[in-house]
């Protein structure tokens, strides 16, 4: 008995270490994270703990508001990770709300001089390793943060040879808000990916909320060689795209692809009516989007096959599927006039043909190849390995989780869900903190529509107080997120 005690102690004692911040194992060495030659090197999970919490590692810069928000005499900090990184144990990081972002802001007062910006100045190269299982929910960080991903704010940066896989990310208000980036500005990212699911929830009519599944806002920024297979779902968000919510201020999206899903909810809450939604860029201004394409996302109202909202912005030769999509044109809404060569809308045997995309001039010798071995026959990037040995799974039609009714409630509402194959469905209740307050149901269902009942109460019969709860439903090969709210 003593021995089985003494083994479970080490156990936890090894499972709580794990959890605590280690410095990079280089960083006493000189001038170690000066340059890309000589970087701090991130080999594991308590290092990037670390690098979350230690903003003097971010990079240093001089703040000018005027004539726009920018920094000067910026000095970089240059990170290299150099192992994929098991981040599953980051849903036990700050009382449950994830890992802090790496690069945040907030607002002392209601002007722009009150705002205090404490971005990732930096590089951060990857090297084609992967973190996994990342979770980060608001409450890790005040609403005032204004941007929520693994590099919540980022300046001047540069984001490389990342992927992101299986990541969860759960915003409400949060103005800015992806997987990998929250909000970039004069950033490359370049040869990234993610995986996973992101949940956002729009803010008050003051702060727009971008949501994408790669990147939340781009301002002036790069964003080249990327796809995305996140299930990106929105609520009353005011734009959201499968790469990134907004595209802005002379940014450029080229060469990437979003392959996830992207559905959500509306209320009439913003000036356009609906929700706005593009398959790649949910709201593109005064931007360039080159060689993109969308092959496969859910049906979802007021939705554009590669933009949502596009202003004054350049869009060339550039593709969404029709058939999955049932999407008939390329845009939702043009309100100032830009420039677009070739968007166009294609069937997915066309999608899965060179010569759709050799006669707009992609370059398939160095860029792109295809295969139908490798991303459904459908094109991949030559500078990321094969899709099928990035361990994806292509989202499927397998489930549908529905919107809570009603909602707000008091005392009960009803979560209605469809699957489409028979096997286990669980659905589980959590409060803002990410800890789970009921188990409504975990069980075999068969294949059609089913409905459960939350009544308000915990696992222990307590009544819950008033506020937001998350309800997610997972199956074997489905995961979903939605919102509530609970009156009394």
């Amino acid at each position: 008995m003593k021995k089985t005690f003494l083994i479970l102690f080490v156990l936890i004692g090894s499972a709580l270490c794990a959890l605590e911040p280690i410095p990079p194992s280089n960083i006493e060495s000189p001038n170690a994270g000066s340059t890309s030659e000589n970087p701090l090197l991130i080999s594991n999970f308590a290092n990037l703990i670390w690098l979350s919490e230690n903003h003097s590692y971010w990079g240093s810069g001089d703040i000018v508001l005027n004539p726009a928000l920018n920094f000067v005499n910026v000095v970089k900090v240059y990170y290299r990770q150099t192992n994929d990184i098991d981040a599953s144990d980051s849903v036990f990081l700050n009382d449950g709300y994830g890992l802090k972002p790496i690069g945040n802001a907030d607002f002392t007062g209601p002007s722009i001089e009150d705002l205090v910006l404490l971005p990732f100045l930096g590089e951060y190269d990857g090297g084609g390793y992967s973190i996994d299982g990342l979770f980060i929910m608001q409450g890790v960080v005040p609403e005032t943060y204004e941007a929520i991903a693994l590099f919540g704010w980022s300046w001047h940066s540069n984001i490389r040879n990342l992927h992101l896989t299986n990541a969860q990310i759960i915003t409400d208000g949060i103005p800015n808000a992806g997987v990998l980036a929250g909000y970039i500005a004069y950033t490359t990212i370049l040869n990234c990916s993610t995986t996973g699911n992101i949940t956002g929830t729009g803010g008050s009519m003051d702060y727009g909320t971008y949501l994408g599944g790669l990147v939340g806002r781009s301002i002036t920024s790069i964003i080249d060689r990327c796809f995305s297979f996140a299930s990106v779902y929105s609520e009353n968000c005011f734009a959201t795209g499968g790469i990134t919510g907004a595209l802005q201020n002379s940014s450029t999206l080229q060469n990437s692809f979003f392959r996830g899903s992207i559905n959500g909810s509306y209320d009439g809450f913003w000036e356009y009516s609906g929700l706005i939604v593009g398959g790649v860029v949910g709201h593109a201004v005064m931007s360039t989007i080159n060689n993109v394409y969308v092959s496969t996302f859910e049906p979802t109202p007021n939705v554009g096959g590669v933009i949502g909202l596009i202003s004054a912005t350049n869009v060339i030769n550039s593709f969404w599927n029709t058939e999955t999509s049932e999407v008939s044109d390329g845009y939702l809404i043009m309100p100032n006039e830009g420039t677009i060569h070739n968007l166009s809308g294609k069937t997915s045997a066309e999608l899965r043909d060179i010569a759709t995309f050799e006669s707009a001039g992609w370059d398939f010798n160095n860029i792109w190849i295809i295969s139908p071995d490798n991303n459904d026959g459908y094109p991949y990037l030559r500078t990321i390995p094969p899709v099928s040995e990035i361990d994806i799974v292509v989202p499927v039609n397998t489930a549908t989780l529905h919107a809570n009714y009603p909602n707000p409630f008091n005392p009960s509402t009803t979560i209605s869900f469809e699957i489409f194959k028979v096997g286990n469905v669980c659905i589980e209740v959590f409060n803002v903190k990410g800890q789970r307050v009921k188990i409504l149901t975990n069980e075999i269902y068969i294949i059609g529509t089913h409905q459960v009942v939350w009544n308000g109460l915990s696992e222990d019969g307590r009544s819950m107080s008033s506020g937001v709860y998350f309800y997610r439903m997972t199956t074997n090969d489905f995961s979903q997120t939605r919102r509530m709210v609970l009156i009394k």
